[in-house]
């Protein structure tokens, strides 16, 4: 039986750029659809107020305050989107493999990945909130 090696250093580090490049391509969809889909809950939000007898304040305010959540949401999936085209540039396979370069690539794509799955969750958490106030109140 014979033993194989371990992968050189340059192919498992080619190996791990590989793997964040799908991850990248992935938030890139991912993040496409939470904007998406932001812009379907302020269209249904317009589409609210436009066919909507306004009967008290309270609800002019729970309205409000979707509205600006789905406004901060639009700023967090701008800063998002601007990280992930960032760290994209730093995975060019044409951008020198430099110590210092790799270090800074896995700090990014640790951060990204928590900031993502904390974005998506916060969103998803919003627009359940948001369908449900509207199942109860409408």
């Amino acid at each position: 039986m014979k033993l194989k090696r371990p992968p050189s250093p340059i192919t498992r580090t080619s190996q791990v750029l590989t793997q964040y490049r799908h991850e990248n391509a992935t938030w890139k969809r991912i993040l496409g659809y939470l904007i998406e889909e932001n812009i379907i809950l302020k269209t249904r939000l317009s589409e609210i107020l436009q066919n909507s007898i306004i009967g008290d304040n309270g609800f002019l305010d729970k309205i409000e305050y979707f509205q600006n959540q789905f406004l901060k949401e639009d700023e967090i999936f701008g800063y998002l989107k601007l990280d992930i085209l960032e760290q994209e540039q730093l995975l060019d396979p044409d951008f020198p493999e430099e110590f210092d370069t790799l270090a800074k690539i896995k700090r990014n794509q640790k951060k990204l990945t928590k900031e993502l799955e904390t974005a998506e969750k916060v969103f998803n958490t919003l627009k359940f909130e948001f369908n449900t106030y509207l199942s109860e109140t409408l």
